[in-house]
């Protein structure tokens, strides 16, 4: 429990909270980008109860599966989030090792990183891309699941872009 709190802080602090919008559906600081979702939005599919995973009970359609009948991110956002991924990479690639000790050296040696795997983290994206993000999260993704599962405090801990 103490993890989750302290993840949840975290995650707050760099991609806010779902907690940040007021109930009428707009941003606390007067924003009217937010987007508000209807059942028309979306196709629906359900699992069977019980079989959807550890939280299912937890959330409101917790054993739904949600489409929506349109994209939720623009053609634009997804270009600038696969650039912007693709520059982290390299950028974490080319980290200079002149300052770290032998020891971290061998350790970082063992260590597979997130661009040797081709993933660039959330966290790490460049300030003007997080910025992005949690204009996205805040108008688009928070709202969706918000209205969908029922749950009021949500946040991301982190995530990946797969490159």
């Amino acid at each position: 429990k103490d993890e989750h709190n302290d993840q949840f802080k975290i995650g707050s602090s760099v991609f806010g909270c779902s907690s940040d919008l007021v109930n009428d559906g707009t941003g606390n600081d007067g924003d009217n980008g937010v987007v508000a979702w209807s059942d028309e939005d979306f196709k629906s599919y359900q699992v069977k109860e019980g079989h959807a995973g550890p939280s299912e009970f937890l959330l409101k359609n917790g054993n739904m599966i949600y489409e929506t009948t349109s994209p939720v991110l623009s053609e634009e956002d997804c270009d600038f989030f696969i650039k912007v991924a693709k520059q982290t990479i390299k950028d974490q690639r080319n980290i200079p090792t002149s300052n770290i000790s032998d020891n971290e050296e061998n350790t970082r040696k063992q260590v597979v990183s997130n661009s040797d795997l081709n993933e660039a983290r959330l966290s790490q994206l460049p300030p003007e891309a997080l910025q992005k993000l949690k204009g996205l999260l805040k108008n688009k993704l928070y709202p969706m699941l918000t209205s969908k599962f029922g749950m009021e405090d949500l946040t991301v801990y982190d995530g990946l872009i797969l490159g």
